[in-house]
């Protein structure tokens, strides 16, 4: 995860760049902190934040023709994340490449509910912004709204499905260049069966034979899975093997026996935003 925090400078000399926190201190490399400044390009990076890095970062360029200044105000750092600060320069021809000052971040929504993705990204001239999910660009309607300023832009997402959640790509292209960022939506719910994906009444196997039952569901934080046969909990074994993911989880019984595994059998799951539960028979047939 970063930020940036960035201006647009130009000028002949190239100027000096020097960082400050606060109105007062200067920040000099060393320790968590590196700067670099290359051309016309500067770059400083915090490591391992903790919570006194937050305040006011401000970021002055100077030359003999006088002096410009970028400032940014952080709050509420997260011990261990980095934040990177930028400043960028305008070229000869008044224009810029694009840059990220900041990008979408890994974003929790409830499904069903309007997630909205956020970063800001400068250029001269302004660039041309478009949004991308699991690599296909989106197109705007009643699911998906845009919003641009110049500077910072949005995606509002009306989540129906949990196949919504992903990553997603704000990409800025002008005549200078191009850059991207992208973000992660997370889509929390309480689980629930897939509807796509339901389940029979009752399954049969033959007698002898590996009898495989595949459930898919939707929920997150992932939810506790719980198998069941008549009262009995079912768990790995020789005979017995379970393999749960994200997605599903899927009941494998080899060498199925009427008596044995016959019956009734019911899967449970549930997160701290809910619960489902459904039942289903198995019937074994043959002699």
């Amino acid at each position: 995860m970063s930020y940036d925090c960035a201006a647009l400078i130009g000028g002949d000399p190239i100027p000096s760049v020097k960082w400050m926190k606060g109105k007062w201190r200067q920040i000099t490399p060393g320790g968590r902190i590196s700067i670099e400044h290359k051309g016309q390009d500067a770059k400083l990076e915090i490591r391992e934040v903790t919570k006194s890095d937050s305040g006011l970062y401000r970021c002055v360029a100077t030359n003999k023709h006088g002096e410009i200044e970028s400032s940014t105000t952080v709050s509420n750092l997260n011990p261990g994340q980095e934040y990177l600060f930028r400043v960028t320069a305008i070229n000869d021809k008044g224009k810029s490449d694009p840059k990220a000052l900041t990008g979408p971040v890994m974003t929790k929504d409830l499904l069903g509910q309007p997630a909205v993705m956020k970063c800001q990204i400068v250029g001269r001239p302004v660039p041309e912004i478009k949004w991308y999910h699991a690599g296909k660009e989106i197109v705007e309607s009643r699911k998906y709204e845009m919003s641009s300023d110049g500077r910072n832009h949005s995606l509002s997402i009306m989540t129906d499905q949990q196949e919504d959640e992903g990553e997603y790509t704000c990409k800025a292209v002008n005549e200078a260049g191009e850059v991207e960022t992208t973000g992660i939506l997370v889509l929390e719910a309480a689980p629930s069966f897939h509807p796509d994906y339901p389940l029979k009444e009752t399954y049969y196997a033959g007698l002898g034979t590996t009898l495989r039952i595949h459930v898919v569901y939707i929920g997150r934080p992932q939810p506790k899975i719980m198998w069941l046969h008549g009262a009995k909990t079912l768990e790995n074994t020789e005979e017995i093997s379970i393999e749960t993911t994200e997605h599903y989880t899927h009941l494998v019984v080899k060498n199925a026996q009427r008596r044995v595994n016959g019956g009734k059998y019911r899967i449970r799951l549930h997160n701290h935003f809910g619960r489902a539960d459904t039942a289903f028979n198995v019937e074994i047939y043959g002699m």
